[in-house]
Formats: C-alpha cells, sequence, structure tokens
C-alpha cells in the first residue's frame, strides 16, 4: 500500500461530517426506535430480536449512504489530478482505484461496526436482552455486500460527472444514493408495492 492508501483512510476516519451524518445523526434514530417506537414491541425475546434486526439493518443503510455522500465527492476531486500523480510516483490508475476502494471499506466496515455495538447496547439497555446474531458469518458477508454496493453506485454517479461533463451536478448525484435509502426507509411506512423490489436498498435492509 502506498501513502495515498493510509493518508486517505485516515481523513475519511476522521471527517466531521461522516461522523457526525454517519454516526451522531443516526445514533439519535437508533434511541427513537429503542425508547419511541419500541414502547410499541412485545417484551418477548423473539419479538425483541425481529425487532433489533430491522432497526439495525434500517439505520445502517442510513448510515453507510450518508457517509458516501462525502466518500464519492472525493473520487470526482482526485480524478483532477491523478493523472499527475500516476505520471511522476509509482502510484498508477489501477492500484489508486484499489487503494481508494480499500480505504473506502476500512471506513465503512468501522461505520457498520460502531452502529452494530450501538444498536446492541442500546437495546440491551431498553429491553434487556443482548440481540447477537444466528448467522455471524451471514451479517459480515451482508454488511460488506452493502459496502460494495455503496462504493460501487458512488463510483459510477461521480464517473457519469466527468463523462457526462456536468459538475454543476456534482453534488445532487452525490445524494443520490442518501435519497434513494431515505426512499427504501420510507417503505416502513408507505406501502410502494412491487415497486420496492426495484431498489437494492429494500433487497439489503431485509437481508
Amino acid at each position: 500500500m502506498t501513502k495515498y492508501f493510509w493518508m486517505n483512510t485516515k481523513l475519511l476516519l476522521t471527517n466531521p461530517y461522516i461522523l457526525f451524518w454517519s454516526i451522531l445523526f443516526i445514533e439519535f434514530w437508533v434511541f427513537m426506535w429503542a425508547y419511541v417506537f419500541g414502547n410499541y414491541i412485545l417484551q418477548v425475546e423473539e419479538a425483541v430480536r425481529i425487532y433489533t434486526a430491522t432497526a439495525y439493518g434500517n439505520l445502517l443503510m442510513l448510515s453507510l449512504s450518508g457517509a458516501s455522500v462525502k466518500i464519492a465527492p472525493s473520487l470526482l476531486y482526485s480524478s483532477k489530478s491523478i493523472r499527475y500523480v500516476t505520471k511522476y510516483t509509482k502510484l498508477s490508475p489501477s492500484r489508486f482505484l484499489l487503494e481508494n476502494l480499500a480505504s473506502s471499506l476500512i471506513t465503512l466496515l468501522a461505520i457498520s461496526a460502531v452502529m452494530f455495538i450501538s444498536v446492541t447496547g442500546v437495546f440491551f439497555a431498553r429491553f434487556g436482552f443482548v440481540v447477537m446474531p444466528v448467522n455471524a458469518v451471514g451479517l459480515f458477508i451482508s454488511i460488506l455486500l452493502s459496502t460494495l454496493l455503496i462504493y460501487a453506485l458512488a463510483l459510477f454517479l461521480n464517473f457519469s460527472v466527468v463523462i457526462l461533463r456536468a459538475p454543476k451536478s456534482a453534488s445532487f448525484i452525490s445524494f443520490l444514493p442518501l435519497i434513494l435509502a431515505f426512499t427504501a426507509y420510507a417503505s416502513l411506512l408507505i406501502d410502494f408495492g412491487n415497486a420496492a423490489y426495484f431498489s437494492p436498498f429494500n433487497s439489503i435492509m431485509s437481508v
């Protein structure tokens, strides 16, 4: 790994925007799910387990999508200087993408771990049950696939901005993953019918 990997990882993990919108803001909704919405849940372990899994799936997708809003522009800004960096350093275009992917995945997985600990701890304080995954490996694979989807979507959208030469649309396009995530989140309250299956976010939250 080159110096770019370590610098990008540090910048993403300590980015104030990511820390606030992906963790602190979502923490508010963790407490809402536990202490407000949770008042209507039966104090039965199986009911609490299903409710906790639903909360974690939905809140995690919002958290990861919030982080992608900041991760996505970094790719766009880097595209302006990457040709000079690859020309005068050992960093090749393919290696740049690989290290950008690795640093982004580390950040998204770290956020996922923080959210898991938070949901588990807060829901234990509220319901008195420690809800652990039945299949820990399956949960990790699901989270990994979710982070890959978020990164791939952000990469595709930013490459679209570059190819279409539409820099003025960059801000709006970077928010599309978050918009899609909130639309999927709304499916808890609104019946979209079969249209819900067109969004991969709904499938990921269900898994």
